[in-house]
């Protein structure tokens, strides 16, 4: 715990503002306390201390992940995200491309191995755009692809 002591002259127009001025730092992965002891006074004669709390907590992230590549009707690896931040929860999302099918459009937590099929031509991918959040605080989105390629399909003739 962090203890900065403050002494402010009364002006209720600008407490706010001084006591914000004093914030600093960015967490980087300890969760400090600052503890601002306000003193306000009036007329020279000091009212009662008030002590504010403030908790920095760190923002998560989400570990690099590799992307994958399948061949349509393939299963890929469940993937189990990561973070900087002990205790941090994941959203996800999932879109594919025109003909690209089989895979969850959403979830919390791992996302699972899953079966995809694609039937067009040159590839497909699917993108999942997962969200990391720890302590009320979100951190920045990561964007994890798997690509799926086409089954070869040979049409040769009879000559």
């Amino acid at each position: 715990i962090f203890i900065q002591d403050i002494s402010l002259t009364f002006w209720p127009l600008l407490i706010g503002r001084l006591i914000l001025g004093f914030i600093v730092g960015v967490n980087s992965g300890l969760i400090p306390q600052y503890i601002y002891s306000v003193t306000p006074t009036a007329n020279g004669c000091p009212g009662t201390p008030t002590n504010f709390v403030v908790t920095v907590y760190p923002v998560p992230n989400v570990n690099p992940i590799a992307p994958q590549t399948i061949c349509s009707g393939a299963q890929t690896t469940a993937v189990n995200p990561t973070s900087n931040v002990a205790g941090t929860t994941f959203t996800w999302t999932a879109t594919g491309t025109a003909n690209t099918s089989g895979f969850t459009a959403s979830g919390n937590g791992n996302i699972p191995a899953q079966t995809i099929t694609y039937t067009g031509v040159t590839s497909g991918t699917v993108t999942y755009i997962i969200t990391p959040s720890a302590n009320g605080c979100p951190g920045t989105p990561l964007n994890f692809t798997v690509t799926v390629y086409p089954i070869p399909n040979s049409n040769v003739g009879l000559l």
